[in-house]
């Protein structure tokens, strides 16, 4: 269980100073949403941290501008006579210093004390929190790696809070109760004491820590790997389709099913997407591209009636979420889905294929990484009809699906030309080309690119 009770709020005043102190840094990082003028402290707690006298692990919790986003920033705050071990100081007050906590084993080993842990494994977690590692990567979260016991974990942040059952923990629980393997185990999670006033009643998930699969590759660099050397990638993409179908029988199975989906209404959501992407703006050499894709969509669509089943589904998968282990065994990570959604928003039932399509609108994304040019050799086609035979083989994919998956993949595509457009001009090329071919598929022909179960 979790022990908030050792967790102490501090003065109002010193939790102002110290939002003031690291709002500059704050902003640098790539964590921090962009577009705020100002950091709103709502408070600032101090976690156990046994032994120490001249540091202190801390917790701020504040919010960008009045209505923004809520932060959480893990800090280390030592007295001027005291070196952490990390290099990333945050900011200087005329108390001392104030350190970025997710890197120090300070913060880990108090952060270890309070939270809620798989049974007998608490010692060893506070182990392995004596030595912190760095991933070497920020984006809408902070990861590391707890290396200092026998047992290796990743510890991931979630930078920006959300009130509710984090799906980072209630889909790999799920999963793992059911007795299946393809999810890392989850050692630890704490959701933070009560907020203040208007912000209580609901949990907010501090971070999760889980079981880091040692020597694994990561699957987009395994496809990028094997699209470089020209090799089949046939089995590879065979034995992660098994997985996600497994994956979406074990979520149904634990979870259950949600509300069906209509045709139309899918349809709706998708044309919805069409309209809001510039197109316009970034396709001009594909002609009439959003005309062509609005009667693919009513194409593809006027004919369905079944509803379509939901369930929990990841919600954000692709080969990036992936993780294959030294001995030929893969896994599927990060189900947190879209970081800046709202919790209810990202735990909502949709359809399974939709994992799909953007799974397989990853295997694009690895032969361009890979060859920066046209796919001449058929090679994505062979992962994406790998992919798809070894799903069915463990749930079976009908002609209707087929022609959803269609729809999805346009929508996927939809959202990618929107995302390289923001962050990545040069990737444009990808999801643009992807809507070219989609755009001309009709009828029967909309089961998706020569895909042969």
């Amino acid at each position: 269980m979790a022990n908030n009770n050792e967790v102490e709020a501090l003065d109002p005043n010193f939790t102002a100073k110290v939002t003031s102190a690291v709002f500059p840094w704050i902003l640098q990082q790539r964590w921090c949403p962009t577009g705020y003028q100002d950091l709103h402290p709502v408070v600032l707690w101090r976690l156990p941290s046994k032994g120490e006298e001249n540091a202190h692990a801390l917790l701020l919790v504040a919010r960008l501008d009045e209505n923004g986003p809520l932060l959480q920033v893990p800090l280390v705050a030592a007295a001027e006579s005291a070196n952490p071990s990390s290099a990333t100081l945050v900011a200087t007050t005329e108390d001392g210093s104030l350190w970025d906590g997710t890197v120090e084993p300070l913060f880990w080993k108090a952060w270890v004390h309070v939270a809620s842990v798989l049974a007998g494994t608490r010692a060893e977690l506070a182990q392995s929190a004596a030595n912190v590692r760095p991933l070497g990567m920020e984006q809408s979260n902070s990861s590391v790696i707890l290396a200092g016991g026998a047992t290796r974990l990743i510890a991931k942040v979630f930078r920006v809070l959300q009130p509710g059952v984090h799906p980072e923990v209630e889909l790999p629980t799920a999963l793992t109760e059911t007795g299946w393997s393809g999810v890392p185990k989850l050692y630890a999670t704490w959701d933070l004491p009560p907020l203040p006033d208007d912000l209580g009643g609901f949990p907010y998930c501090s971070a999760v820590v889980s079981q880091m699969i040692t020597g694994a590759t990561d699957g987009f660099d395994l496809f990028v790997d094997l699209a470089t050397k020209g090799e089949d990638p046939s089995r590879e993409a065979t034995a992660l389709g098994i997985l996600t179908a497994q994956m979406h029988g074990g979520l149904r199975s634990a979870l259950g099913s949600g509300t069906a989906l209509l045709p139309a209404d899918l349809a709706e959501r998708v044309e919805d997407s069409l309209k809001s992407v510039a197109l316009d703006d970034v396709s001009r050499p594909h002609a009439d591209l959003r005309k062509r894709l609005t009667r693919v969509l009513a194409d593809n669509t006027g004919g369905l009636v079944t509803p379509i089943e939901t369930q929990q589904i990841h919600g954000d998968l692709h080969l990036g979420q992936t993780l294959r282990s030294p001995d030929g065994s893969w896994y599927i990570l990060d189900f947190e889905g879209e970081p800046l959604a709202d919790i209810a928003q990202r735990s909502a039932p949709d359809t399974p294929l939709r994992d799909i399509a953007g799974m397989l609108r990853s295997f694009d994304y690895a032969w361009q990484r890979a060859n920066d040019g046209p796919d001449t050799t058929k090679w994505t086609n062979n992962a994406r009809d790998a992919f798809l035979r070894g799903y069915s083989s463990e749930s079976a994919l009908t002609d209707a699906d087929l022609v959803i998956l269609g729809v999805l993949e346009i929508e996927k595509a939809l959202y990618e030309v929107e995302y390289e457009a923001k962050y990545r001009p040069d990737y444009l090329r990808v999801p643009l080309a992807a809507l070219e071919v989609l755009a001309n598929l009709h009828g029967e022909q909309s089961k998706v690119r020569d895909l042969k179960l």
